[in-house]
C-alpha cells in the first residue's frame, strides 16, 4: 500500500508543477500585481514566482522528481505483485498515465482560469521554493552564465502574449487589432516569407515618367520597384509622378527602402520599420530580393476580418 500511495503522491506533484508551468505562462500579471495590493494569497504568489528563472527550474526540477518518484513506486507495487520484469511493466503502464493525469490534463484545467489555480497551487509551491532551494540555486547560476539569450525577455513575450490573447477574447472594439498583434508576436520562427508582396511591377530606370505613370495607373495601388543600377530596387509612388515631367528619369525620384533578412521576425521587422519611419521595405539579399514588405498588406493577413489583397506572380529580382 506504500508504493501505492507514493505513487498517487508522485502523479498529485507532476501534475502540480506542469499545471503550474502553464498557469504562469498564461497567467495575467497585470491582474496578479493589481490583486497582491490587497489580497494576501496573491501577494506571496507574486513573491514565490519571482525570479522568474528560479521559479521555472523548481518546477522543472520538482516534476522530474515527481516522475522518478512514480517510476520507483510502480516498480515497487508491480514487484509485490510478483510479475516478471517490473521495469519494462511500469513504463509500459506508466506512461500513459502520466501523459494524461500528470501532463496533459492539468494543463488544460489550469488553462480554463490560469490566475486561480495558480493561487490555490501558491501554497504548496511556496514550500517547494524553498526546499528545492540547495538544488535549484546551482542549475539557476549554470543557467544564466550558458544562456546568451535574455529570459526575462522570453518570459515577457509569453506574459505579453497572454494579455493580448486576453484582450482579444473580450467583446470590445479593439479586440481584432489586438489578435492581430498577438499573431504578429506568435509569428517568432516563421520568417518574413508568409508576408511579402511579389505583385509590385519591377520598371526599367530608362523608363520615361510618362511611361511609368501609365503602367501605375494599371496597378491597384499606383506603386512599383524601379530596378537601379548598382544599387537595390527603389519605390515608385505613383503621387510623385504628377508633376513630374513626362522625360524624368524615374530611379532619380524612387525611394530608398530599409532592407531585412527573410529570417528576420515580423514583430522585429516591423520594430524596425517603426524606426525608419517606413511603411515598405526590401526583402532578401543584394541582388535577390525575394518581394516587399507592406505594413497595410501585412496588417490585413493579421486581421482577420480583413479581405485578403490578391497576390501577384510577379517577383522582382
Amino acid at each position: 500500500m506504500t508504493d501505492f500511495f507514493l505513487l498517487l503522491l508522485a502523479l498529485a506533484g507532476s501534475a502540480l508543477f506542469a499545471g503550474s508551468e502553464t498557469g504562469y505562462y498564461a497567467l495575467n500579471p497585470l491582474k496578479l500585481k493589481l490583486l497582491a495590493g490587497d489580497n494576501r494569497l496573491a501577494a506571496l504568489c507574486s513573491r514565490t514566482i519571482r525570479p522568474a528563472g528560479a521559479f521555472l527550474i523548481m518546477l522543472l526540477v520538482g516534476n522530474n522528481l515527481a516522475n522518478n518518484l512514480a517510476v520507483a513506486a510502480s516498480v515497487g507495487l508491480l514487484a509485490g505483485w510478483n510479475l516478471s520484469n517490473p521495469e519494462l511493466w511500469s513504463t509500459l503502464l506508466l506512461t500513459p498515465i502520466v501523459f494524461l493525469f500528470g501532463e496533459v490534463g492539468p494543463k488544460q484545467f489550469v488553462l480554463g482560469d490560469p490566475q486561480r489555480s495558480l493561487l490555490r497551487a501558491t501554497p504548496l509551491l511556496f514550500v517547494f521554493r524553498i526546499l528545492l532551494l540547495p538544488v535549484t540555486y546551482p542549475i539557476g547560476l549554470i543557467s544564466s552564465l550558458l544562456n546568451r539569450e535574455d529570459a526575462q525577455a522570453v518570459i515577457g513575450r509569453r506574459h505579453l502574449a497572454a494579455l493580448l490573447l486576453e484582450g482579444g477574447r473580450s467583446g470590445h472594439g479593439e479586440a481584432p487589432v489586438l489578435l492581430a498583434a498577438l499573431r504578429a508576436l506568435e509569428s517568432q520562427g516563421k520568417g518574413l516569407r508568409p508576408y511579402l508582396r511579389t505583385d509590385f511591377p519591377l520598371l526599367s530606370p530608362r523608363l520615361s515618367g510618362g511611361a511609368a505613370r501609365a503602367i501605375l495607373a494599371q496597378t491597384r495601388d499606383t506603386l512599383g520597384l524601379v530596378d537601379r543600377i548598382g544599387k537595390a530596387p527603389g519605390l515608385l509612388l505613383g503621387t510623385h509622378l504628377v508633376h513630374t515631367p513626362a522625360h524624368q528619369n524615374i530611379a532619380d525620384i524612387s525611394l530608398d527602402l530599409p532592407q531585412f533578412s527573410p529570417d528576420l521576425d515580423l514583430a522585429e521587422a516591423l520594430v524596425q520599420m517603426r524606426a525608419h519611419g517606413a511603411s515598405f521595405a526590401l526583402v532578401g539579399s543584394p541582388g535577390k530580393y525575394e518581394g516587399l514588405l507592406d505594413l497595410e498588406f501585412t496588417l490585413s493577413l493579421l486581421l482577420p476580418s480583413e479581405p485578403h489583397p490578391a497576390r501577384g506572380q510577379r517577383r522582382p529580382s
